[in-house]
């Protein structure tokens, strides 16, 4: 928002105004994007970037995996086709293990 809002409560952004901004959050590097600026969402760094992952999954059918993950505590994946095909739901998810689990 920058230094001269000044706001004494906490809040949530909703998906609208991530959308409306055009956002990019990357969990991978910790950030929020939103056109040039940048914004760091913790002060941690995730030393591996970039590694893959290999998952088989059965033709025509809905799977519920565990993906890896180095965030924590609970998270919202948001639904997006990941490659030609395979679509990830929009999901509510927490961590366990280095793994994102359905949250119940």
């Amino acid at each position: 928002m920058g230094d001269g809002f000044d706001c004494q409560y906490d809040g949530i952004l909703g998906q609208e105004f991530w959308k409306d901004k055009r956002a990019t959050i990357n969990y991978s590097d910790r950030t929020i994007t939103m056109g040039e600026v940048v914004i760091n969402f913790d002060n941690q760094t995730n030393k591996v970037v970039n590694e893959t992952h290999r998952l088989t999954l059965k033709t025509r059918t809905e799977s519920i995996v565990r993906l890896p993950t180095k965030s924590k505590g609970h998270g919202i994946i948001s639904k997006r086709e990941i490659v030609p095909g395979v679509y990830l739901a929009e999901s509510l998810t927490r961590e366990v293990d280095g793994h994102c689990v359905k949250a119940l």
